[in-house]
């Protein structure tokens, strides 16, 4: 990169903006009380832009400051601005282009054009299992610049949908606090990578330990959904993770890929169950193993192959605490150097 694009590119990550991505409507259609709604969730920015009336308010319960809904008219990022008071409660930075206009959502034809939805409906979805989970959660964290940051994990969460520097922006975050990162990408169809950006995901993933993410009817496993152009779909989305992430089969008695639920994978790696090692998996196309980067959980494994790996993952742990913190990791809770 030349030191022109490095300035380029350092212009416009500094031009910023501090908003509220997250406000409580005092008075729901529904009438079930105070409910708190997020603009990156379809839902919820649905129910706002089609109620214009609807009064917003400030997350803390003593402020008083009023809130209308917003949208960039390049990015297409949504936001609150105060309607009325002020306050500093809460804010996140969203990076502004240059030419951005702020668009009252009452006044978008559907609530905004399609540009950048899949990406803020992922945002919301991924903040509500991880709030699900327990687990405190920061969607647009600042530090950080990750979708959603699990501060008492140190995990950055983050859905990618054009090829990045990986590597760069992991250890970027590393040294801000997010030890790891979880890299998600959108799920895709079996077949040769036809471009670069899907070669590019397939190294991060198959390699690395990125995930892909496939948006599913929980009903039909097998039926992919859109709940970002038709906001029906929420009842039966779900995430289902694959690529990196492995089982044991007893039948096969191997590691082999599978899908699985994101949420439950989420769990799992927060809780320290699955983890991101070089293990063997087996190629189900032509019967072969091979090693690879991924994650399992060490106790479904039968008890032999668990007493060996565990010997080194004792290992791994160790190295991994000697480790200087900004290591180029995609997501890390013990893997090898």
């Amino acid at each position: 990169m030349t030191s022109k694009q490095e300035k380029r590119e350092k212009h416009t990550i500094h031009r910023t903006q501090r908003v509220k991505i997250r406000g409580l409507i005092m008075d729901p259609p529904s009438g079930n009380g105070p409910i708190e709604v997020c603009v990156n969730y379809q839902a919820d920015w649905e129910l706002i832009y089609k109620n214009p009336r609807i009064l917003v308010k400030c997350l803390v319960e003593s402020c008083e400051t009023l809130l209308t809904a917003k949208r960039m008219s390049k990015s297409g990022l949504r936001f609150f601005a105060a309607r009325s008071g002020n306050c500093s409660h809460n804010l996140v930075e969203i990076q502004v282009e240059q030419g951005e206009v702020e668009q009252d959502a009452a006044n978008l034809v559907g609530g905004g054009g399609p540009e950048g939805n899949e990406h803020l409906w992922m945002k919301g979805r991924l903040l509500k299992i991880a709030q699900s989970l327990g687990a405190k959660a920061v969607v647009e964290h600042t530090p950080t610049r990750a979708d959603v940051f699990l501060p008492d994990h140190d995990i950055a969460l983050e859905y990618q949908r054009w090829n990045t520097n990986f590597a760069r922006r992991t250890r970027q975050r590393a040294l801000v606090g997010a030890a790891n990162t979880i890299w998600m990408f959108p799920w895709q169809p079996p077949g040769p990578p036809r471009t670069q950006a899907r070669k590019a995901f397939n190294t991060a993933v198959f390699k690395h330990g990125g995930i892909y993410v496939a948006v599913r009817n929980k009903d039909n496993p097998g039926e992919l959904q859109r709940p970002w152009e038709d906001s029906s779909l929420e009842r039966t989305a779900r995430l289902y993770a694959s690529g990196s992430i492995v089982v044991f089969d007893p039948d096969l008695g191997a590691l082999v890929r599978k899908s699985r639920s994101l949420a439950k994978v989420l769990n799992q790696i927060i809780s320290g169950d699955r983890i991101l090692a070089k293990t063997m998996v087996l190629r189900r196309s032509d019967g072969r193993t091979e090693q690879a980067r991924a994650g399992y959980c060490a106790t479904t494994l039968p008890e032999s192959n668990r007493r060996r790996r565990n010997g080194d993952e004792t290992r791994c742990r160790l190295r991994a605490r000697l480790r200087p913190r900004n290591q180029n990791r995609l997501w890390i809770r013990i893997g090898p150097p």
